[in-house]
């Protein structure tokens, strides 16, 4: 927004919020950039280092599928990390400094 970018998670159980996390990104990084950034952040949340935990010591295969969203089947976790988002960016502080890409880099000349 504005070239301003923010990012954020949003951890459930039960469709219940349990944790949020917002984060404002360097002036011009992408969106591939913020989603990314949120991964690695909600990676190391103590729910899903349990997660890690159990599939680190399972015995036997695992299949792990990623699903895509799409129209009235989207989440409304995703909704509410994206309110998390926008807010993020009207943060003075900057709190994840990211590299910006060569196409990137080349919009803000």
């Amino acid at each position: 927004m504005n070239g301003k970018a923010g990012g954020a998670f949003v951890t459930y159980s039960n469709s219940t919020e349990l944790y949020s996390k917002s984060f404002r990104l360097s002036d011009n990084a992408t969106v591939y950039s913020a989603e990314l950034s949120a991964i690695k952040l909600a990676i190391n949340e103590p729910e899903i280092m349990d997660i890690k935990h159990l599939l680190a010591n399972h015995e036997g295969a695992i299949r792990l599928f990623w699903i895509k969203a799409a129209g009235m089947l989207v989440f409304s976790g995703n909704e509410r990390a994206d309110e998390y988002a926008k807010q993020a960016t009207t943060k003075d502080t900057i709190d994840i400094e990211v590299d910006l890409s060569k196409s990137a880099k080349k919009r803000t000349k």
